[in-house]
């Protein structure tokens, strides 16, 4: 996975992500195994995609359940 930062203003937050469309499949498959089904909340539940120059992780989270970290995909440059 290649991550990209967008412009160079410190407010801007945007970057372009380069992935494997199999290899990113299967990290949120991985990660939205770990949260339930069915929420009492569903406005709760979400993945985190979280990258930066080493890379990008995935995350989720219910509020009351938190699934860990994928481990973090491969950088295919």
């Amino acid at each position: 996975m290649k991550v990209r930062r967008l412009g160079s203003a410190p407010r801007l937050r945007r970057v372009q992500l380069v992935a494997d469309q199999q290899e990113f499949a299967t990290a949120v498959g991985w990660v939205a195994k770990g949260l339930p089904h069915r929420t009492s909340t569903p406005i709760l539940l979400g993945l985190l995609l979280t990258a930066g120059p080493e890379g990008a992780t995935i995350s989720g989270t219910d509020h009351a359940v938190s699934a860990p970290d994928h481990p973090p995909l491969p950088d295919r440059c």
